[in-house]
């Protein structure tokens, strides 16, 4: 790893200053980075305070006192950066006691780091930044502000530099002199000292009375490197992620472009608009670089494109103009049809007088319009004023309507929208590689918005936006966890069960190799995965809503013909007998019910209840409500799962957590898009994932349960979906679409 620092001369706007990074590796604890920069304070700090507070943090981190290079190896490096952090914190206080605790927050900047191999662990402080040039792209790194109450030194960020990356950390006021693309062009032509040099010149040039650290970090790249290219793909529209973004661009098209939306926005904004008019031409002046250009592309996006700011100071001459016009043609028309009832040949006659006296026409009907208005009384002329307004408004807001459309962007706008969007993009990418994964997210679906307002039907710039599709589609599958599968494996196809008969499959229960399924015609199916085998095992004669397992291997099923009820199978011997349980609303459909531990629970969202049913010999109470959490609302609920909580789907996206019958905190933020109808919802107390079913987007997700993404799967051949069997010993999921069971192999 090429390391290099900087800085400039020290001026009187900086009282202390230091930069420093270790020379050697010591016991393959890496080399530690520190910048220090102290503004004004009165009076000002020593420089032998500020050279013994740096020697107490290296010490802090490899356990020597300068003199005895002798390390503990008890502690791995990012344990010895947070005592690093840990003593920086404690000393600040007293080092610089001349500051409240806010004013070192804004006028000390910290950055403490150590590089180990391509690994880079790091805390600093908010005025310190790190730019990432990674492949072609510049993206800012670690930008998350703290908050008022927290100490100096927050929080550790780890990652890795690869190949060819090169990394700039500096005190905030070097950006105020460098654009992204200056600094992209440095770090990407040459090694660490030498854009060191080149920054450190360009800085003593122009920035005389400003004080700058930094610190350059460069991986060189091998040089056998091998470029990845894409195979020809698959467009972007044609896959399910797309559609998401299909529907964020029609809901848009439908919130946009309306007649009386666009009026009232064009009366609201007239005068702002006309006084903007000038200082807009001023910025329409050709873009410098992709920075300005991502700018002025944002500027535009906040002003709406509308089109009164292109009106300048001719607005009354056009006015009057186009009130000539429209009089001088009625006129027209109402001479050419008398001259039709007059004689047949006076349509020839009043073609050819109109093009012979075309300008003596347009002078008289201006005069006589002109007199006309004089003899108007003061109520008249308001109300053809108001005509007149009126008309203009229509022909302004249906110009606006037209404008705002994204195909009518300038090829100049667009640009700068792709500049931005490939930013953004990169920046993602980056946040994923350090764990920011909210950051991430968010920057994501920015870049998603933005290109959804881009419609380019040919071209070069059709080919770009396909290929910031491809690119942003392969970082949101990335961040996502998300693979599309294209063909996936069918172990079973039920209507061949079935004969000649139709028949619907409803669902689909248990976990292990062993399950069961049952149909419209309460027949039940159990299927082993291993055999690869699928029989009838009996019949109920009433309506089947579902197959529940026991934990001791029992087999019941609930049906709700008249009333509800539960039967326990007996497979073996065909039989089934009827479960002795009371439902406190025996009328009212049950959701879910799952037998644990000698309980069972229910799930009623009539009740917007759970009830817990408790085994007494061999009969079940009547269930008592579970759910004391008077917040909850379970009135759309369509699942549950058990594993000591109690996990509930419902069929407007909502994932609820009860804890004792008590809602516990828990968010699916990082989930894009959000859950729409998930009907499904599988766990176990020996799992450490959730499993859920949402198919209006095709998915099969899996999470943790502290709500992070472990995987999702997505296929269009999943059209139906609506049962899931887990076998976590064997690493499968059999999931249940239409009459088709598939099989995915968990990685």
């Amino acid at each position: 790893m090429d390391i290099s620092k900087f800085s400039t001369t020290p001026t009187i706007t900086t009282d202390g200053r230091t930069i420093i990074h270790t020379e050697k590796d010591y016991q393959n604890l890496g080399k530690l980075l520190i910048i220090l920069d102290i503004r004004t304070t009165d009076p000002p700090i020593d420089k032998e305070s500020l050279d013994e507070f740096v020697d107490k943090a290296i010490s802090a981190y490899y356990g020597f006192d300068g003199t005895n290079i002798e390390t503990s190896q008890e502690a791995d490096p990012e344990t010895r950066l947070e005592g690093v952090a840990d003593f920086i914190n404690k000393s600040a206080g007293r080092l610089f006691e001349n500051m409240s605790p806010s004013e070192i927050k804004r006028n000390v900047s910290v950055f403490v780091g150590v590089i180990i191999d391509n690994t880079l662990l790091f805390t600093k402080t908010d005025q310190i930044q790190i730019l990432m040039k990674h492949s072609d792209n510049l993206v800012s790194i670690a930008d998350e502000q703290s908050g008022p109450n927290d100490p100096i030194l927050s929080y550790i960020t780890s990652g890795e530099i690869s190949d060819g990356d090169s990394m700039l950390i500096t005190t905030d006021a070097l950006l105020d002199y460098f654009s992204h693309a200056k600094i992209k062009k440095i770090l990407t032509e040459k090694n660490a000292n030498d854009a060191s040099a080149e920054f450190k010149s360009l800085v003593e040039e122009f920035a005389q009375q400003t004080f700058f650290h930094a610190i350059i970090l460069k991986n060189e790249r091998a040089k056998k490197e091998t470029k990845q290219k894409y195979s020809e793909y698959t467009r972007i529209a044609q896959s399910s992620i797309s559609k998401f973004n299909d529907v964020e661009a029609s809901t848009g098209d439908l919130l946009s472009n309306s007649f009386w939306l666009a009026t009232k926005k064009s009366l609201q904004s007239l005068g702002k608009n006309l006084t903007q008019t000038r200082k807009e031409k001023a910025e329409l002046s050709p873009v410098a670089d992709n920075e300005t250009r991502i700018r002025y592309a944002a500027k535009k996006r906040r002003q709406q494109r509308n089109p009164l700011n292109k009106i300048n100071a001719k607005l009354k001459i056009a006015i009057k103009s186009a009130w000539i016009i429209i009089s001088w043609v009625g006129a027209q028309f109402l001479s050419i049809v008398q001259n039709l009832f007059r004689n047949r040949h006076g349509i020839i006659e009043g073609v050819t007088g109109v093009g012979k006296s075309i300008p003596q026409k347009i002078t008289n009907s201006v005069s006589r319009a002109g007199a006309k208005y004089k003899t108007l009384d003061n109520r008249r002329r308001k109300l053809l004023f108001s005509v007149v307004a009126l008309v203009i408004v229509l022909i302004i807001s249906v110009a606006y309507g037209t404008s705002s459309r994204p195909d009518s962007m300038s090829k100049e706008e667009v640009l700068a929208l792709f500049d931005e969007i490939e930013v953004k993009r990169a920046s993602a990418e980056a946040a994923i590689l350090y764990g920011n994964e909210q950051q991430a997210v968010n920057l994501i679906s920015e870049a998603r918005r933005l290109l959804n307002r881009i419609d380019i039907k040919s071209g070069d710039l059709k080919s770009r936006k396909e290929d910031l599709a491809r690119n942003m589609l392969d970082t949101y599958k990335s961040l996502q966890k998300l693979e599309e599968i294209d063909s996936p494996t069918v172990i079973a196809d039920l209507n061949a069960q079935a004969g000649e008969q139709q028949r619907t499959i409803k669902g689909l229960s248990g976990n292990g190799s062993v399950f069961y399924a049952f149909d419209d015609q309460n027949t039940i199916y159990r299927l082993n995965a291993l055999e690869n085998s699928v029989e009838s095992v009996g019949r109920i004669p009433e309506s089947v809503e579902n197959v529940l397992m026991g934990e001791n291997g029992e087999i019941f099923a609930y049906t709700s013909s008249e009333e509800a009820k539960i039967y326990q199978l007996d497979i073996e011997n065909g039989s089934a007998d009827k479960v002795d349980i009371t439902f406190a609303n025996p009328l009212s459909k049950k959701e879910a019910i799952i037998p644990y531990f000698s309980r069972m629970y229910t799930l009623d969202p009539r009740e917007r209840q759970i009830f817990k049913h408790q085994l007494v010999g061999s009969t079940y109470t009547k269930g008592s409500p579970w759910v004391t959490d008077t917040s909850v609302d379970l009135s759309s609920a369509k699942d549950m799962a058990i594993d000591g909580n109690i996990w509930v789907v419902t069929g407007n996206g909502e994932l609820i957590k009860l804890t004792s019958g008590e809602r516990q905190n828990f968010n699916l933020e990082l989930l894009d898009p959000p859950l729409n109808s998930p009907n499904t919802i599988w766990t176990s107390v020996d799992s450490k994932y959730i499993y859920i079913l949402d198919p209006p987007t095709h998915r099969l997700i899996i999470l943790t349960k502290d709500g992070k993404i472990y995987k999702q799967y997505v296929s269009q051949e999943w059209s139906d979906l609506k049962g899931i069997s887990v076998n976590e010993d064997d690493n499968k999921i059999y999931l249940l679409s239409g009459n088709k069971i598939f099989s995915i192999d968990l990685p």
